[in-house]
């Protein structure tokens, strides 16, 4: 599918799906990993969260879904 076919069917998709968010460790290090590409701002409140003083996220793991806007920019329609 291209991806001008996938924006124009974006207007089918359903208003919330469900994802796995993976997270592991290796020592000191965490490590997460989602399906979507996430705004710096989501990524670093799941490091700020997390146990670990270095954490990193790494996008579009096992699937891809786009962007995940932050709450903000639900509120402003997206991105």
């Amino acid at each position: 599918m291209t991806y001008a076919e996938r924006t124009l069917d974006a207007k089918n998709w359903p208003d919330t799906v469900s994802i796995v968010m993976q997270t592991f460790r290796i020592g000191g290090l965490g490590i997460t990993a989602v399906p979507v590409e996430t705004f710096t701002e989501t990524r670093l409140e799941i490091k700020g969260k997390g146990p670990f003083q270095d954490t990193f996220t790494i996008e579009l793991a096992n699937g891809s879904y786009v962007y995940l806007p932050t709450p903000e920019q639900h509120e402003l329609g997206g991105y």
